[in-house]
């Protein structure tokens, strides 16, 4: 009996075992909870744009050369003799000028010869008189008793004219001795630089040998190679027979000395008389005068023979073109370009010139045309992208909305009361829209009460607004000063108000449509600054109607969970921007942004303050506090 019932358990509870797995299986099955089934949220790419403006470009044209001189020769000597001079500027590099003797051959044996050919040309003189009077008494006699016509050698006249002869070459012999003997003096025929000497004191020379070589210093040249295609963007000042060119071109060039790049001025001069038939490359010529004169920076060095250098010459000027950078040309002639509805198309244009730097764009683009420049995967006609690090007026040009307009300044006002605008500081080590934001856990952990608080704070806002769209579109506030808080009411100054001010609401200026989180994140902002400001002893934060001595206004430009906050504090008086600050942070860490930027603008108002309190003590300008420059926080 044992034995059985130890067998029937062996083949039951399996299957028991079993039969529970089954049941727990369909229970959980049956009381599983429903799956939410979530649509994938697709994010458009962001992309950096250029906004097109159509300029009047001057073309110009890189090349490269060597410097060489205009006028060069050789020294030679023309008399033999031994070197028993040089001048101390008769070195390599030495400096001369025109008319200087630059060494000198031992005159002795020249001197010797003048003496010679003196005497020789005093005895020919005497013998052509002597046969003069010969030849005068021979036509007495032939006249008083000759018959005839007589023979001229009767009448001595081949004698007269060989004595004649005589005088002349002994003529030419003194010349020419005195010729040789001003030869002993190798003078310059220029002003100039020595660049090879030859010759030196003691050396024995002979006629021909060279002496030095020399180069004139009044200008330099350089010889340019042009490519076929670059000439259609120069003026060159082509050769035609019987024509005198009147075009010269503008050259600048270049050159590095002791780690210093310096700058002369030229002109190109001619174009050589042949293609090379190797480069295909036409030869220009260029020159500048007076090299070796000092230049405006002392440390610039002259313009030597052999400098490398490298030469920007200036061409024709292109009326109405668009210059972009090198990335926004695709293909040969293709561009993406960001439609109103932040849609791409491709656009064909027609390039004038490319560089490694630009593309000038002659037909095909409009002025306000965002051409995009950073690079895209997979590009499609039609692609839906967000813009990356816009300018926010030229988003707010984009969506059709007016910025603050800065007045010119009143003429009647000292300069020094004029305040200056100021500008976001484009060196400022702050990462840009859409690049990754690191949040430490300290810091989100810190931020997460008051995020929670003004997350509450807006959402009743919202709620309270009858007009609010249920389908999450908020209407956008009018641009209407906030009202204070209670107690930001409790801290108003009485009377006159002197440090009145008004907060506008932030405005959403991000491309595309704006939703209820940018309305929510925009009122968020604008309740912080205000709560801020209010808390300032001896401020009033006012409505638009009391007149407020300041105006404080901005705008939220947001890329998915990215945020850009623009603040500006404004005197209402004259509508001059005393301070313009820029900060970046998360949606997630709104908190923190709120923080900073009511911090930075309390920063400014106490700055506006203090120079209002300068002003008012009669100590001018100078004793008034430094206003805030425009910053990236």
């Amino acid at each position: 009996m044992k034995r059985v019932l130890t067998r029937l358990l062996q083949v039951l509870l399996p299957l028991i075992i079993l039969a529970a797995a089954g049941v727990g299986a369909l229970t959980m099955y049956w009381n599983r909870p429903l799956v939410e089934t979530l649509a994938p949220v697709v994010t458009p790419p962001g992309v950096r744009v250029h906004e097109v403006t159509l300029v009047d470009a001057p073309l110009t044209v890189i090349s490269q050369g060597t410097v060489r001189p205009r006028t060069e020769s050789q020294l030679v000597t023309e008399i033999d003799g031994r070197v028993i001079w040089v001048a101390q500027s008769f070195v390599e590099g030495g400096f001369f000028e025109a008319g200087d003797v630059l060494l000198r051959v031992d005159p002795f044996d020249y001197e010797q010869q003048l003496v010679s050919a003196r005497s020789q040309l005093a005895q020919a003189r005497l013998r052509l008189a002597q046969e003069e009077a010969e030849a005068e008494v021979a036509q007495r006699e032939w006249e008083a008793l000759g018959r005839g016509d007589p023979r001229e050698l009767a009448l001595r006249k081949p004698q007269l004219e060989d004595a004649r002869a005589a005088v002349a070459a002994a003529e030419a012999g003194v010349e020419r001795a005195m010729r040789d003997l001003e030869r002993s003096d190798i003078v310059a025929p220029y002003a100039g630089r020595v660049r090879l000497k030859d010759a030196d004191i003691g050396q024995y020379v002979r006629r021909g040998d060279p002496l030095a070589t020399v180069y004139a210093v009044d200008a330099a040249e350089i010889r340019l190679p042009l490519p076929d295609d670059q000439l259609a963007y120069l003026d060159l000042p082509l050769l035609y027979r019987g024509v005198e060119p009147n075009r010269f071109p503008d050259v600048t060039l270049r050159a590095t000395f002791a780690g210093e790049t310096h700058a002369w001025q030229g002109r190109i001069v001619r174009t050589e008389s042949e293609i090379d038939p190797v480069s295909r490359m036409v030869h220009v010529v260029a020159e500048v005068g007076n090299p070796y004169a000092p230049g405006p920076n002392p440390n610039r060095p002259p313009l030597a023979v052999g400098m490398y250098v490298e030469a920007e010459i200036s061409g024709r000027t292109v009326r109405e073109v668009a210059v972009l950078p090198r990335e926004a040309l695709r293909v040969r002639n293709q561009m993406l370009v960001v439609m109103p509805d932040d849609h791409l198309v491709f656009r064909t244009v027609d390039v004038l010139r490319t560089s490694a730097e630009s593309v000038i764009v002659k037909a095909g683009l409009e002025a306000g045309d965002l051409v995009v420049i950073s690079p895209l995967d997979v590009p499609t006609d039609g692609m839906l992208v967000q813009l990356a690090d816009a300018d926010p007026e030229m988003l707010a040009r984009r969506r059709g909305v007016a910025m603050d307009p800065v007045p010119p300044p009143d003429p009647d006002l000292p300069a020094s009361d004029v305040p200056a605008v100021a500008a976001a500081d484009p060196d400022s080590n702050v990462p840009e829209v859409g690049a990754p934001v690191t949040t430490t856990p300290a810091i989100e952990e810190a931020a997460a009460p008051a995020a929670l608080a003004a997350a509450e704070t807006v959402s009743e806002t919202a709620s309270a607004d009858p007009s609010a769209d249920p389908a999450g579109a908020a209407p956008r506030p009018e641009a209407a000063p906030v009202a204070p808080t209670e107690g930001a009411r409790s801290r108003r100054p009485s009377g006159e108000l002197p440090n009145a001010l008004s907060v506008l609401p932030f405005d959403h200026l991000s491309s595309g449509s704006e939703t209820a989180l940018d309305v929510d994140l925009g009122l968020a902002i604008t309740e912080a600054v205000t709560a801020r400001l209010a808390t300032m002893p001896g401020v009033g934060v006012v409505a638009g109607s009391d007149g407020p001595v300041w105006v404080v206004g901005g705008g939220i430009q947001r890329m998915g969970s990215m945020l850009r906050v623009t603040a500006r504090l404004t005197d209402a008086r004259n509508g001059a921007i005393l301070s313009a600050v820029k900060v970046d942070g998360t949606v997630e860490a709104l908190a923190d942004l709120e923080e900073r930027i009511a911090a930075a603008m309390a920063e400014s108002v106490r700055d506006a303050i203090a120079g209002e309190a300068g002003r008012a003590a009669g100590l001018g300008a100078d004793a008034r506090a430094p206003r805030q420059e425009g910053r990236q926080l």
